[in-house]
């Protein structure tokens, strides 16, 4: 299991480090347990660890960051990442994901200044160009923008199940929706609606088929 990196980049987001590592995940449903300690906090500009920290194959002996998972409240961290930039963030991520085997690719967490007023995070998702074989037959839906960062603003406890969705099961019918519809559920402060979003998907959103928008987004000739 990879969890994703945790960046703050403003001063009056500090606070908000201890609550969002310590919010319990939303699950959609009775056979998931909730979680907890799900980010991996980045408090320096040095890499990571090479083992996952606090395994037994982890060593004192090794250099580099070790990230931590658990905060209490009022416990220190290093803050180097105040005054850095989204593209500073997503740099850093890019580099370091390949080199350690417990960090989630291609998705990070930001908390920023808006963090700090509205208590949201900053989700940023990259999408890779869709390799397909001569013979693999083009998908129903497929994002546009690709090979760059995608942004959805939402509460930290949506996080975990936006990234399974998109990355597990929900995968087919999450994408059109997310992405597809994502100016529609994005709010006038720029907050994604994962709620509304997740019914969309399992076809409990009223006005909405989940099989017809993923058909409106069919090329042509297909």
């Amino acid at each position: 299991m990879t969890d994703p990196l945790l960046f703050c980049i403003a001063e009056e987001a500090k606070p908000l480090v201890y609550q969002v590592m310590n919010t319990e995940m939303y699950v959609p449903g009775p056979q998931m347990e909730a979680q907890r300690n799900v980010f991996w906090l980045v408090e320096t500009h040095d890499p990571p660890t090479p083992e996952w920290p606090g395994t037994e194959r982890d060593s004192p002996d090794h250099e580099g960051q070790r990230l931590r998972q658990q905060l209490n409240k009022d416990e220190p961290f290093k803050a180097e990442w105040i005054g850095a930039s989204e593209e500073d963030c997503e740099a850093w991520a890019m580099d370091m994901q390949y080199r350690v085997n417990y960090i989630e690719q291609d998705h990070i967490v930001i908390l920023d200044a808006q963090s700090a007023r509205d208590g949201t995070v900053l989700v940023k998702e990259y999408v890779h160009a869709l390799e397909l074989d001569p013979d693999d037959e083009e998908p129903a839906f497929s994002i546009k923008e690709v090979n760059t960062w995608h942004n959805f603003r939402m509460e930290p406890q949506y996080v975990l199940a936006f990234n399974t969705d998109l990355t597990y099961g929900l995968a087919t019918t999450a994408e059109p929706v997310y992405y597809g519809l994502k100016k529609e559920l994005t709010d006038a402060h720029g907050i994604f609606d994962y709620k509304k979003a997740k019914r969309i998907v399992l076809g409990e959103e009223p006005g909405y088929d989940i099989q017809k928008l993923i058909a409106s987004f069919r090329p042509k000739s297909q």
